[in-house]
């Protein structure tokens, strides 16, 4: 809303997308503990008014970390996550070299994070269910080494996602 006509008008200031998010102890009430957030979803706003134009959403499969762009029915897979997102450790290494910079996104709309310790209980949840479903009564070192599990489902989901394209 702008103050000076009052009327809606759409920002193209550039917004950056951490995948994470570290919030310092002596940002919230927890004493010793930093809080993790992790990029979940993104809602973009692709158009150059605020009267029209077209939502997107980009959006992370929680249990594999696979990414994908919803455009009405047009589903697909985002390889490396939301474009203009980031990883805060890898760019400080980067900038450090000076070799880029990260541009931001200026159709970012919502950025959704969720804090990782709940994410982390709901993969545990979602394994839990894999091997109940399974029937594995004694999980082996496999299914808790290098994330063999989640690699598994990452592929299955992504062998179920081409296959309902064809």
């Amino acid at each position: 809303m702008s103050r000076e006509t009052l009327s809606k008008r759409k920002l193209s200031t550039k917004v950056l997308l951490p995948k994470t998010l570290e919030i310092p102890e002596d940002a919230t009430c927890m004493q010793n503990v930093n809080t993790n957030y992790i990029l979940c979803a993104v809602q973009n706003h692709l158009g150059s008014s605020a009267h029209g134009g077209h939502y997107v959403a980009e959006v992370m499969d929680w249990t594999t970390g696979v990414w994908y762009e919803f455009n009405d029915e047009d589903v697909t897979i985002l390889e490396d996550g939301p474009s203009s997102s980031f990883e805060p450790s890898e760019i400080e290494d980067e900038m450090e070299s000076e070799q880029r910079a990260v541009s931001g996104s200026g159709d970012a709309y919502n950025l959704f994070y969720v804090e990782q310790n709940y994410l982390s209980k709901k993969c545990e949840g979602e394994l839990q269910t894999f091997m109940k479903s399974e029937r594995i009564t004694s999980p082996g070192p496999q299914y808790y080494d290098n994330d063999n599990i989640l690699t598994s489902v990452k592929f299955q989901r992504r062998e179920r996602f081409c296959l309902e394209l064809e």
